[in-house]
């Protein structure tokens, strides 16, 4: 291949125009790396690499399965700590137990993936929280109950959500592992009602 002068504004290396071929290599970079950075971009509360390789509905269900995990954690424990006594102790003792594992389970299985597990509440989850702790001790084991099957309602259709259009087959299986426990803690949130 012979350039013509003029033609290439640099140097030619056997007839090739190279700071052509530089152009069109950083180009095909660039299209290759815009996804990538997209989705990380796209992730505010993941904030690793590896995080990138998680689809959107993914990263949806990490966010919202770490945040609900944790509102019922601390929910639970605030309702212990002020002195329900009754079903709704027995509920949130056992939310603690149900939910730090579940919550283990997901932080075991994002770190092998090489993802940092969101350890902070929604904004939404926030709210209920705070306005939990405004609710006089009299009316505290009702609300407790009713933030629970609210919160279970959403606990469930997450994670059927999941298993139908998850993308990451881990994440799948972990929903659908773990959705039987969530719709039997939803029936007995119910049942308190």
């Amino acid at each position: 291949m012979i350039s013509t002068p003029g033609a290439c504004p640099g140097d030619h290396h056997q007839g090739i125009c190279m700071p052509r071929i530089m152009t069109a290599l950083a180009c095909s970079c660039a299209l290759l790396v815009t996804p990538a950075v997209g989705l990380l971009a796209a992730d505010q509360l993941i904030n690793t690499p590896s995080s990138i390789a998680l689809q959107q509905q993914d990263l949806d269900f990490v966010r919202g399965a770490a945040s609900g995990g944790q509102f019922e954690i601390k929910s639970s424990q605030y309702v212990i700590d002020k002195g329900i006594t009754g079903d709704a102790r027995k509920f949130a003792e056992d939310m603690l137990k149900d939910h730090g594992a579940l919550g283990a389970k997901l932080t075991d299985l994002l770190h092998g993936k090489g993802i940092t597990a969101p350890d902070s509440l929604n904004d939404a989850d926030a709210k209920t929280l705070e306005d939990l702790k405004k609710v006089p001790d009299t009316q505290l084991a009702k609300a407790f109950v009713d933030d629970q099957v609210a919160a279970h309602d959403a606990a469930v259709a997450l994670f059927e959500k999941e298993e139908k259009e998850g993308k990451d087959v881990d994440l799948i299986k972990f929903a659908t592992d773990n959705v039987d426990l969530l719709k039997t803690h939803q029936k007995h949130a119910k049942a308190m009602q």
